[in-house]
């Protein structure tokens, strides 16, 4: 043997793995700059590099993208070691949403990760489970590897993360968990919090496989139901007290069926219970005043398991993405190929919770926010942006085509009901929303947004009491036209009469005006007018004030007092006369209902 024979050996046997390792992301980076260099801040950021190093790599190569973009690349490879892995940098690229790179590299291999002889576990060859929880634990339960040669594989890893987070926390104290082992007990958790769950084959030499990922676990108990979702005010009325709400049911039940929503109101600090539903929606009567008033809703499944409360927050807008133009491909496939595109940043899969392929559910914040969405979705910048997103050589693939098109649809009622939670809540700073008195200008923009959404007309304008006549029983009302008619013609208007809370009359007429007749009293009545369209779409109603008839009695009489000034040497008889004998009518009236202003209009 010559001297230095066999060290040199090793030496060169090393080298070609390291030369190997750099051959791989070598082809890796070419492709990631290729498609990346775009976005190369926006990748540089998710590869863990700050700001500072992120400029100076701008000046360096004076703004130049495939240089940048190469760059960031290499800075990553240099500073991660045998962590820069191709395998590593798919799983930053599915973050970056860039799903389509991610695969076009995942096929390249990364030899120098694994102790000669070891073989790795594919994650599809053993499955984890969320087998068990409680408010404090998740068991989880997984399969061996499939392959794996004899004393190589030397015990288990189980990692979580909490939902949202990229963070990965091991589960146990040992450095791994026996080879015996298939099921895992992790422990300390907070109550209702949603964790995900990774395993991972450990190997002699402390070599681990590629993870296997879980489903979406919560923390609860067995047969408890998922809080409500979607809390939203949909009406709320300032002089009858009454506040509307509607929610969605809970994305898990417990495994019984839901049968019935109790709603809370909070009281000086405290809750209790004020309604009781078997639908999701209610009307809470008797509120007074609803300024600041707070809400929660819980549900109750048929076992007689309560859910926590889910209180009154942003309200949240679906879009739901479907496959057109698929050709006879399987539509469950097709279905599963966008869940993979669209979760497939950790290696997770969706919910089953709502009809359609996908369902992206986007929080509110603000009306005028909401509209720049909706303004995007009808110019198609929403499709666009999914089209990008989630049509991958996979989904292209199960369809056999590569002209696959996604539709995206936001469903108007679903907007509209988001836009009137926003108008009449407000946020604090504690999280949650409370009812609220929306200002003229919010109001007007809603009814604006109502009648570019839906075609729904806006209110009728200037609603007033023309004139009462007591001996007769009959009220005159007048009003204007709407601003906006919803894009199609006012046809009618529906006139309303309330005794109290109790609706007493309803009427129609083509006219700005009507007489109502069969008025007995003046006390606690009012009248609310909405327009109705072509289309049969009405619009909201405009009221009047408590006040409203016995202001409209006030000022009769101060007119008619007014007109018989300087009168009094006319002979009795004549028309000045009779008009004082009538106010001489309505003055007892007021002196009766003991009315006292000022008069609310």
């Amino acid at each position: 043997m010559l001297p230095g024979k066999g060290p040199l050996s090793a030496q060169t046997q090393t080298s070609k793995k390291k030369r190997v390792k750099r051959t791989d992301l070598k082809e890796v980076f070419d492709i990631v700059v290729a498609e990346m260099r775009g976005d190369w801040q926006h990748l540089g950021h998710h590869l863990g590099l700050n700001q500072p190093d992120i400029d100076a790599i701008d000046q360096k190569n004076r703004g130049v993208p495939t240089q940048c973009c190469r760059e960031v690349l290499e800075l990553w490879r240099r500073d991660g070691g045998r962590e820069a892995t191709a395998q590593t940098l798919a799983g930053v690229l599915r973050k970056c949403r860039r799903v389509d790179v991610a695969e076009e590299i995942e096929g390249i291999g990364d030899s120098g990760d694994m102790a000669s002889g070891g073989k790795r576990d594919s994650p599809s060859s053993r499955d984890v489970n969320v087998v068990e929880t409680s408010e404090s634990w998740i068991k989880i339960k997984w399969k061996p590897p499939a392959t794996c040669e004899d004393g190589l594989l030397i015990g288990y890893m189980v990692e979580y993360s909490i939902d949202g987070s990229n963070a990965w926390q091991k589960a146990h104290e040992r450095d791994c968990l026996r080879t015996s082992r298939t099921e895992f007990e992790v422990g300390g958790l907070t109550e209702n919090g949603q964790y995900y769950f990774r395993v991972m084959s450990v190997y002699r030499g402390r070599v681990l496989s590629q993870p296997s990922y879980s489903d979406l676990g919560i923390a609860k108990m067995q047969g408890k139901p998922d809080p409500p979702r979607n809390l939203r005010v949909t009406d709320v009325e300032r002089v009858s007290g009454t506040v509307s709400l509607e929610w969605l049911k809970p994305e898990d039940d417990g495994g019984y069926t839901i049968s019935s929503y109790i709603v809370e109101k909070c009281h000086n600090d405290q809750w209790k219970d004020c309604h009781t539903s078997s639908r999701q929606q209610c009307t809470i009567e008797g509120i007074k005043p609803v300024e600041d008033c707070r809400f929660r809703v819980s549900a109750r499944n048929r076992k007689g398991i309560r859910s926590n409360p889910s209180e009154m927050v942003d309200p949240e807008l679906r879009v739901r993405v479907n496959v057109i133009g698929a050709g006879q491909a399987n539509e469950q496939a097709v279905n599963d190929a966008l869940w993979k595109a669209a979760f497939g940043p950790q290696g997770l899969s969706g919910k089953t919770i709502e009809d359609g392929s996908i369902v992206f559910v986007y929080s509110c914040t603000g009306v005028l926010g909401l509209w720049d969405l909706w303004n995007m979705y009808r110019r198609g910048e929403v499709r666009a942006y999914f089209q990008k997103l989630l049509v991958t050589k996979d989904v292209r693939r199960v369809c056999g085509t590569s002209n696959v098109k996604l539709e995206a649809t936001i469903d108007s009622d679903d907007f509209i009901a988001s836009c009137r939670h926003l108008v009449l809540t407000r946020p604090t700073n504690h999280g949650y929303r409370v009812v609220t008195t929306p200002s003229s200008h919010d109001r007007g923009l809603l009814e604006e947004i109502e009648a570019k959404v839906a075609g729904k007309p806006c209110k009728p304008r200037n609603l007033q009491v023309a004139d009462v006549n007591i001996v007769k029983g009959t009220v005159s009302l007048e009003w204007l036209e709407p601003e906006n008619d919803g894009g199609c013609p006012i046809t009618s208007y529906i006139v309303e009469v309330f005794l109290g809370s109790r609706l007493e009359q309803c009427l129609e007429t083509p006219k700005l005006q009507c007489t109502i007749t069969g008025v007995t009293s003046v006390i606690d009545r009012r009248f609310r007018v909405s327009a109705r369209n072509g289309r049969g779409t009405q619009s909201d109603p405009l009221e009047t004030g408590p006040h409203a008839l016995t202001d409209a009695l006030r000022f009769q009489r101060e007119r008619r007092t007014s007109a018989t000034r300087g009168q009094d040497d006319k002979p009795l008889g004549n028309k000045g006369t009779g008009e004082y004998k009538q106010s001489a009518l309505v003055s007892p009236m007021l002196s009766l209902l003991k009315v006292k202003g000022p008069f609310e209009v």
